[in-house]
């Protein structure tokens, strides 16, 4: 992980090497980096997507940016159920703040990996999103690559050869995610492996979704 932060005129780079990053090679990494400059934030940003970075090929739908985008974590965090969402919605309608688009950041699954609503707060999903859709939002989950190692998708991505490989090539490589069940690696953060998002990986992730 890296780290900025910009005091009395001076930029500061601090670089923390972290064993659950996989590397090919057994050195550790050295930190390479550019300062870019332009005239202004905008200008230089547009500049960097277009050297360093792959753009979408189609935009959003126009509400996304017309109104507001509505979101769990700002207001719940990780931490809530399905009387919440339904709730979080009628406070945004008794309020006329507009509807949009609704996120259902992190906490959702009682795993990550599961890819299902956690029954235990979530009794009825299907009624839930209904009751999204009828007071006028549009529903989005948060979703991510990493499998914790509990989780019934980890396994299975071990099985159809599709979990990014350690640096020997044989075993899933393993790395920390930030919320989930804890194991040992050193880490107070949850172990997790990842998919790979090659073609094979990409049919399976978009099936299940």
């Amino acid at each position: 992980p890296e780290e900025a932060n910009q005091t009395d005129g001076r930029l500061c780079l601090q670089s923390f090497y972290d064993e659950s990053y996989n590397i090919l090679e057994r050195e550790k990494p050295s930190l390479n980096y550019t300062i870019c400059v332009g005239a202004d934030t905008r200008s230089t940003h547009e500049a960097m997507l277009q050297q360093f970075m792959l753009t979408p090929n189609v935009a959003p739908h126009s509400y996304i940016f017309e109104k507001p985008v509505w979101s769990t974590w700002s207001s719940m965090k990780n931490v809530y159920t399905q009387t919440d969402v339904e709730s979080y919605v009628q406070d945004i309608n008794d309020h006329s703040y507009g509807q949009s688009l609704l996120i259902l950041e992190d906490g959702w699954q009682d795993t990550p990996g599961e890819f299902k609503f956690d029954p235990d707060r979530f009794q009825t999903p299907p009624r839930m999103v209904e009751t999204i859709k009828d007071n006028g939002f549009n529903i989005s989950l948060w979703v991510h690559p990493y499998l914790s190692i509990t989780s019934q998708g980890f396994p299975t991505i071990v099985q159809r050869a599709i979990a990014v490989r350690d640096s020997g090539g044989v075993n899933p490589g393993l790395t920390h995610w930030w919320h989930g069940p804890r194991n040992s690696l050193s880490s107070t953060r949850p172990v997790s492996g990842v998919i790979d998002l090659s073609p094979k990986g990409q049919v399976w992730f978009q099936r299940l979704l």
